[in-house]
C-alpha cells in the first residue's frame, strides 16, 4: 500500500490518502525542498473490467516527475525543484478504451503552505 494515494471511482477522485485537496478541488501534495515522495492514482476501481492503462503524459511545472504504471494505476515520483515553492503536475492518462482523463496535481512548499495553526484571542470572552 502505498503512503501516498489518490483513489477514484467512475465519478472521479473518491478517497485521498496523506494528499490534500487545494481550495478549488485539486490534489494538493506538500514537500520540503528537494524532497521527493510517490503519488499513488489508483484506477482500480474506474476502469472497466478488461481495461487498462494505455498510455500516460505527465508535464510538471518548477517539478520533476516521473512515472510507471502497472495495468489499473500510475505512480508518480515528485520533487519540487530548487528554490521554487509551488509548482503542478499535469497529468493525462488514456485508457485502452479510448478515454482520456487529465488533472493537475498541485505541489506547495510545506514550510511555506501549511494550514495555520488556530488562535485564540487576547484575554478573556466579555458578556454584552
Amino acid at each position: 500500500m502505498s503512503r501516498r494515494a489518490i483513489i477514484f471511482t467512475a465519478k472521479g477522485p473518491a478517497a485521498f490518502r496523506n494528499v490534500e485537496k487545494d481550495s478549488t478541488g485539486r490534489p494538493l501534495v506538500l514537500l520540503e525542498e528537494d524532497e521527493k515522495v510517490t503519488v499513488k492514482l489508483d484506477f482500480q476501481s474506474f476502469v472497466e473490467t478488461g481495461e487498462t492503462i494505455s498510455t500516460v503524459a505527465i508535464t510538471g511545472n518548477n517539478i520533476t516527475a516521473t512515472n510507471a504504471v502497472a495495468a489499473d494505476n500510475l505512480s508518480t515520483t515528485l520533487t519540487l525543484s530548487g528554490a521554487k515553492d509551488f509548482g503542478d503536475v499535469k497529468v493525462v492518462v488514456t485508457f485502452s478504451s479510448g478515454e482520456i482523463w487529465r488533472d493537475k496535481i498541485i505541489v506547495r512548499n510545506k514550510r511555506r503552505y501549511t494550514v495555520p495553526q488556530s488562535t485564540t484571542d487576547y484575554g478573556e470572552p466579555r458578556d454584552c
